[in-house]
């Protein structure tokens, strides 16, 4: 996956302009279907927006992916950061996780 839209065709999660310009800051959570990791696709609420993706290619489960989609810049508050990379931490260390 490589922008918004093509994330938004594959598991209809209700992004759009709106979403993305509404001044306030979101993430949106789903599970990528083919490897079952969980992702966060995160807006500033300015036009930025960032996908979160719940494995590392360097640190494996010890880690995240961080992209930028359809876009330069993308601002997160600390508090958010940390919320989110707790979530993707916890679904990794949970019984369930396969």
């Amino acid at each position: 996956m490589t922008t918004l839209e093509e994330i938004e065709a594959k598991y209809k999660l209700g992004l759009d302009k709106t979403w993305r310009c509404g001044g306030v800051a979101y993430a949106a959570w789903f599970e990528d279907e083919e490897s079952g990791t969980l992702n966060a696709v995160y807006t500033d609420g300015d036009d930025g927006v960032m996908l979160f993706t719940g494995h590392s290619e360097i640190f494996s489960e010890h880690g995240a992916s961080v992209r930028l989609l359809d876009c330069n810049y993308c601002d997160i508050p600390f508090d958010h950061m940390h919320d989110i990379m707790q979530e993707l931490k916890e679904c990794y260390n949970s019984e369930d996780y396969d």
